[in-house]
């Protein structure tokens, strides 16, 4: 697993039931005999039922309904449930590949967590699950990475290969890593956005994340004084059905026309399988 000059993979991953099959529910009420009764879904259920008129958050609030899926305490207890018992979602290896590769990586999820909250998590799949050679691995790629782009000067790059595996790791978490939590403040006031009830309605969310991502990246590589890329392709994978195909024609009528020369691949999980849907201009 060695990273590859002249090459730019970017990855963003949807979190639940993708990268992880987390037990966090959601606080509703269902409608039944014309009253309001309570229930708890899981993220797979709520993607089934959340346009359903039957079913509405907790009192009608959505902070109350998703308020697990933005405390730090419960993700942070949530995650390390999933490590001990496996729950390991179908594109938890791929994602697992591209840190190892030290890709540019992004989370985009409708969870309302701070940001940070994901990167804490993120570096903890790393502790819990990577192996000592997996590490080193990682290390070498992201050594190898930044002396590549020659983004910065050789003080820092002479640093960067003399300090310490868990600095190395984190100063890429932070640098390469983009944490998108589409139903937090954090995310409407970065954006500057109106967006109410993205949690029952990620689609806007999710496509300003994307094109965040990869904007960002791309100034950032730009920028630099790396060589020419010979090949620049764009990864994204989610379970939500719904989602996939917003996203699929959200590629297909816009970022087609603004990055012609990415490589787009999907990697749709709904359905218990995994479907890898490729859109490119050649």
């Amino acid at each position: 697993m060695n990273w590859l000059p002249g090459k730019l993979r970017m990855y963003m991953n949807d979190w639940d039931d993708n990268l992880l099959f987390m037990p966090t529910k959601i606080r509703m009420e269902k409608k039944v005999d014309k009253k309001w009764v309570e229930v708890w879904v899981s993220t797979l259920e709520f993607s089934e039922v959340r346009l359903n008129s039957d079913y509405r958050p907790y009192k009608n609030k959505i902070e109350l309904a998703f308020k697990n899926f933005r405390e730090t305490e419960p993700f942070i207890n949530d995650l390390n449930y999933c490590i001990e018992n496996k729950l390991f979602g179908p594109s938890f290896l791929k994602f697992k590949e591209s840190l190892i590769y030290a890709n540019p990586v992004a989370i985009n999820t409708a969870r309302g967590h701070k940001p940070n909250d994901l990167k804490m998590g993120v570096k903890l799949l790393i502790e819990r699950t990577f192996t000592q050679e997996e590490r080193k691995i990682m290390v070498s790629n992201i050594q190898k990475s930044y002396f590549y782009e020659k983004k910065y000067d050789l003080k820092f790059l002479n640093s960067l290969f003399n300090d310490l595996d868990d600095k190395i790791i984190d100063f890429y978490l932070n640098d390469k890593v983009s944490y998108y939590t589409v139903s937090s403040e954090d995310f409407a006031n970065s954006f500057k956005s109106e967006i109410n009830n993205t949690a029952l309605n990620p689609k806007l969310g999710k496509k300003i994340a994307i094109k965040d991502f990869i904007k960002k990246i791309l100034n950032d590589i730009y920028r630099s004084n790396n060589p020419d890329l010979n090949k620049i392709s764009f990864g994204y994978s989610e379970d939500d059905k719904e989602l996939v195909n917003a996203i699929i024609d959200y590629i297909k009528k816009e970022l087609l026309f603004i990055y012609p020369n990415i490589h787009f691949v999907i990697y749709d999980n709904s359905n218990n399988k995994t479907n890898k849907i490729i859109i490119n201009n050649y």
